[in-house]
């Protein structure tokens, strides 16, 4: 949404229902501050999850928000409200709204009230554009259509021979046209869709941000903000197969396994299973990481873990006369008995932050990372 145009029409529209409308000028981080009846209302458009925690700052700065602010360590009794306006609420800022009491809107709810506001004016019904309603992320049912009421029937002795009537045909859908009863008020574009796809091969999202949210508070306090982060992993496969002849004894080594590789840490990992091509994804706090450990590094890890792993004793008894020699050797396989294959991929991992520290939350099983997926990470 255009902000400049955006405040216009809500401005004209707060005028037109007798609030007294101001810029926020008085109030750092303030867009415009409502007044009517001795209650006053601060607006901030924003986009982003800090323009909502600097907007939570300087409405709590100013004591300006309504109800009880319960900060964590403070408890505030304030008057007034705070309405925060996006274009597109994430479940992180519905969950930050909350905590902080502010009202936010997204891009439905404004095309709804000033819809709303619009039909009152043209109507002159009463409606108030600032009005306090549950919030809801689905649009009302639209009401069902009456059927048209059937004519009456004349009586047997009226009418002789029936005739057959058509039943009443219905009224084509006709493309809404827009109507701007107030000056400076246009139509609202239609909600564009948001999601974005990321081409990337990636562990499928099971895990949203909400449920990440909850699953964290068991283990931080204060929870201040929240990220989708696309760590890297070198998924592999080791296939070990050889056979050695030492004197008069065969030897044969063989073994396989697969597992991951963290590309950041270099950490072992479990294998990063159903990996698909691209993700659909709606958080807009997200960040792909990139990988520091490179391809040839991950497999002479591995060509390394392999031979060791792999190494057996074997011991060879010979007898000279009465004696008895007993000699124990080492076998282990060589670079050309081991076949490695590597993949990059990612995992997607909810990094939720809280006052003093962060916990990680693996997306795609939804369960609590007991290993640091980044070394920069100060990790419970």
């Amino acid at each position: 949404m255009n902000k400049n145009i955006l405040f216009e029409i809500v401005e004209n529209i707060l005028k037109s229902q007798e609030y007294d409308v101001s810029a926020g000028s008085e109030y750092t981080g303030v867009d415009l501050v409502a007044k009517r009846g001795g209650h006053e209302t601060l607006i901030r458009y924003g986009l982003t999850e800090d323009d909502l925690r600097n907007f939570a700052d300087a409405a709590h700065g100013a004591h300006r928000v309504r109800g009880v602010y319960e900060a964590p360590g403070h408890r505030t009794r304030v008057a007034h409200d705070a309405l925060f306006i996006s274009d597109r609420v994430t479940e992180w800022m519905e969950f930050f709204a909350d905590q902080y009491k502010i009202r936010v809107w997204d891009r439905a709810e404004v095309e709804s009230r000033i819809g709303r506001a619009v039909l009152a004016e043209a109507e002159g019904t009463h409606h108030d554009f600032l009005e306090v309603r549950e919030r809801t992320h689905q649009r009302a049912a639209p009401a069902p259509a009456l059927s048209p009421t059937p004519a009456p029937v004349p009586p047997p002795a009226q009418m002789p021979i029936p005739t057959p009537t058509l039943a009443p045909t219905p009224m084509p859908t006709l493309p809404p046209t827009p109507v701007s009863p107030l000056p400076g008020i246009g139509a609202v574009p239609a909600i564009e869709d948001s999601r974005e796809v990321l081409t990337i091969r990636c562990a499928p999202i099971r895990v949203d941000e909400k449920q990440a949210i909850v699953t964290a508070k068991e283990f931080v306090s204060g929870i201040t903000d929240s990220i989708l982060e696309f760590v890297p992993f070198w998924n592999y496969k080791c296939v070990v197969d050889g056979h050695y002849q030492y004197k008069a004894k065969s030897v044969t080594i063989s073994s396989e396994g697969a597992g991951a590789i963290n590309a950041l840490n270099s950490r072992k990992h479990e294998r990063v299973d159903e990996v698909q091509d691209q993700i659909s994804i709606s958080q807009q706090n997200y960040e792909i990481k990139s990988a520091i450990v490179t391809k040839d590094e991950v497999e002479r890890m591995l060509m390394g873990d392999a031979i060791e792993s792999n190494k057996k004793t074997v011991s060879f008894t010979n007898r000279s006369g009465d004696t008895i020699i007993t000699e124990n050797r080492t076998i282990k396989p060589g670079a050309g008995d081991i076949e490695i294959s590597t993949e990059l991929v990612y995992l997607p991992v909810w990094e939720v932050r809280g006052r003093r520290h962060s916990v990680m939350i693996d997306a795609y099983d939804g369960s609590v990372m007991t290993e640091p997926v980044d070394d920069d990470i100060e990790f419970l």
